[in-house]
């Protein structure tokens, strides 16, 4: 038996009321005879017991009509059918409909979302005056203000039609939070949570502590393809990577893919497109063995500097979402150099002007002050002071955060306060090397390093030699990426802080202390320093796929205002907020899988981001629903008001058997009136008999 008002039980204490009063009642009393009351002392025997039974009567019909009357507003309920009283009371019902995209797949009882749909109205559809309901679609960043209980059908039926295959993985734990706040609202006591679901490992997170429901909320749940003997064939890809670490036009591309079998054979000649803005660039056929995780490249190249729209996609299967993958890169136009140093360098100078007559730079200048100098894309920042000052490396830190692309050349001057401070800019010195009895020189080539691409021709040693000036004096660094090692330290590093890339090298451009600018190393290594710094690609994906904001950088627009045009096609007008040199534009448009392109308020296009399926929505195998039972008894529902629905092929018989019970409120007001009418005649039976 349960009770749906089970705090009035409290209620019962009040039976104890009559026992108290009858103890009261039969403390002793003092006896005093007098003559003219003997007679009593004559009363039959048989008279006071008549009387005693009938005061103990009294207790027990007074006790009864307290327990019962308590019982009746406690509203118990039995699991069963007794003829003659009505079943479960009304009921606030919660549906929640996993619209995951793996719900998206098809069995021997059609598609399992519009089965879940088809559970949801027979729910509905079974409602009584009074009942009250909403639906929770699971996939959605639906705020919690956006649902609301509904006493009527058409609309709960309209609710749950309009539900589509969403573009995140189901969430329960989020949903439940939600199903618990509402049922605070509901307007009956009998509260009921649908879950309808083909219940996925993913569903519910591993870890969460929040107790969200207290012990009156009831979760039934239904399976859908419970009991579904099909095998799917499924593959998806998992994951992407860009392996070229220099993206140019007309270079190619390099992309990695990582394609995962989740069925138990062997799939042979499915068919993997790269797709550069909507046409095909690339194809290539691979084979997959059962369960396997297998990684393969694509490579293409593509002609125009420009944001590039990119698309993988393999053959249709059994669940469609997955066999797309969406991410987009930038191939970078001719970066602009900016020296600063305090005259023009002629070294500079020189192979600037020849660089920008080959079309590989769009052009350059020479200024004196780090202030004067704001990162953004497509600039290059060389540096090349006679010294540098605490202030002006605090100011090259606040480039790197910007994101700037940085050579920085030792200074020869004030070096004291360089070592002191050069850890702002995230270099290690020491101290200065001097070689005054014999020039250092390269031992150790990191030839491995893109800017050293294509250089060496197939030659992988490190003791390689490389053309090496003399160096009298260095300072080099004991941290960072070494790409070039003298016997002191490193020559040539690099350092990732940020977004930001620097390159130092540990000479001026000074023959006091080297001629390294008089070698054809000094032009060649400066070319690909400054090309790897304006084409570098490194693990940017992740920056743009499945992220609620986006970083834009101010010179792209001069206004907080964009437009996003979704895949459908449908433009939708946001505004940015600004942080330092970026607008940060937050994505709240996730509705379809595929790339959202970014446009300026001049309609240039200066960004995309991408929506892709989560991985772990392409595993089509259902969770122990054991585990399922202990997961969501940790948050709050009791595991003996779980049921797991039994028989998806007639949800609606199991349904019913799950709802089915009666209520005895009216078994025991009928009572409680009962022992009050029956006391009415004993109290005035007795008051003949005294």
């Amino acid at each position: 038996m349960n009770f749906l008002n089970p705090f009035v039980l409290f209620g019962l204490a009040a039976a104890s009321i009559p026992i108290i009063l009858h103890l009261i009642n039969l403390r002793k009393q003092k006896t005093i005879e007098f003559s003219t009351l003997k007679f009593l002392k004559e009363l039959q025997k048989s008279s006071i017991k008549k009387l005693k039974i009938k005061q103990w009567l009294l207790l027990l019909l007074r006790t009864l009509l307290i327990i019962f009357a308590v019982f009746a507003f406690s509203r118990p309920t039995i699991q069963s059918s007794i003829p003659g009283f009505t079943e479960y009371s009304n009921t606030s019902m919660i549906i929640l409909i996993d619209n995951s995209y793996s719900m998206d797949v098809s069995d021997e009882n059609g598609n399992r979302l519009r089965q879940a749909k088809k559970i949801a109205k027979s729910l509905v559809n079974s409602m009584k005056e009074g009942d009250q309901a909403l639906v929770m679609p699971l996939s959605g960043n639906l705020p919690l203000r956006s649902f609301s209980w509904s006493t009527n059908k058409d609309l709960l039926n309209k609710s749950i039609e309009e539900v589509q295959i969403g573009t995140i993985n189901a969430k329960l734990n989020t949903n439940l939070k939600f199903a618990s706040i509402l049922m605070t609202e509901a307007l009956n006591l009998n509260k009921l949570v649908y879950l309808i679901s083909d219940l996925q490992e993913n569903i519910v997170e591993e870890i969460d502590t929040n107790k969200y429901f207290k012990n009156d909320v009831s979760l039934l749940v239904a399976n859908v393809g419970r009991n579904s003997k099909k095998e799917f064939s499924n593959l998806s890809i998992d994951s992407v990577r860009i392996v070229s670490t220099i993206i140019q036009k007309d270079r190619p591309v390099e992309v990695e893919v990582f394609i995962k079998n989740h069925s138990n054979k062997k799939i042979t000649d499915n068919l993997l497109s790269l797709v550069f803005n909507g046409k095909k660039v690339a194809q290539k056929t691979i084979d997959i063995g059962a369960d396997e995780l297998k990684s393969t490249a694509i490579t293409a190249p593509y002609s125009t500097a420009e944001i590039v729209s990119a698309e993988l996609q393999l053959e249709n299967d059994e669940l469609l979402p997955d066999n797309n993958f969406y991410f987009s890169f930038n191939i970078p136009k001719q970066p602009f150099v900016t020296v600063i140093s305090e005259s023009e360098n002629l070294f500079f100078d020189a192979l600037l002007t020849n660089l920008k007559s080959f079309n590989a730079i769009s052009d350059y200048q020479f200024i004196n002050d780090v202030k004067d100098y704001s990162a953004s894309q497509e600039k290059v920042l060389i540096i090349a002071k006679n010294s540098l000052t605490k202030q002006e490396l605090a100011h090259i830190a606040n480039l790197q955060t910007n994101g700037a692309k940085i050579i920085l050349f030792a200074p020869r001057d004030n070096l004291t306060e360089f070592l002191t401070n050069s850890k702002l800019i995230g270099i290690d010195v020491n101290s200065i090397a001097r070689y005054d009895v014999k020039p250092a020189e390269f031992i150790k080539v990191d030839k491995l390093h893109p800017i050293f691409s294509g250089v060496f021709k197939g030659e992988t040693s490190d003791q390689k030699e490389v053309e090496s000036p003399q160096i009298k004096v260095e300072i080099p660094t004991q941290n960072g990426r070494a790409i070039i090692e003298t016997q002191s330290g490193n020559f040539l590093s690099q350092y990732d802080i940020a977004k930001s890339k620097l390159f130092y090298f540990s000479v001026p451009i000074n023959s006091d202390w080297s001629d390294f600018q008089l070698l054809s190393l000094f032009p060649s290594l400066l070319y690909k320093t400054i090309t790897y710094l304006n084409t570098s690609y490194e693990g940017q994906l992740a920056d743009q796929i499945n992220q609620n904001s986006l970083l834009i950088n101010t010179e792209l627009s001069a206004s907080t205002k964009f437009s996003v045009l979704a895949p459908s096609g449908v433009e939708n007008f946001v505004d940015a907020s600004k942080s330092g040199n970026n607008y940060v534009l937050q994505i709240d448009d996730k509705s379809q899988f595929g790339n959202y392109l970014v446009k300026n308020n001049n309609q240039i296009v200066v960004a995309y981001y991408s929506i892709n399926p989560n991985k772990s929505e392409s595993d089509l195998k259902s969770m122990n629903e054991d585990v399922l039972i202990k997961k969501i008894s940790d948050i709050g529902i009791e595991s003996n008001n779980i049921t797991i629905l039994d028989d998806d092929r007639n949800i609606e018989e199991s349904i019913k058997r799950a709802k089915l019970g009666t209520e005895l409120w009216q078994l025991f007001l009928a009572l409680a009136l009962l022992c009050g009418l029956a006391e009415l005649l004993v109290q005035r039976s007795t008051k003949n008999i005294e």
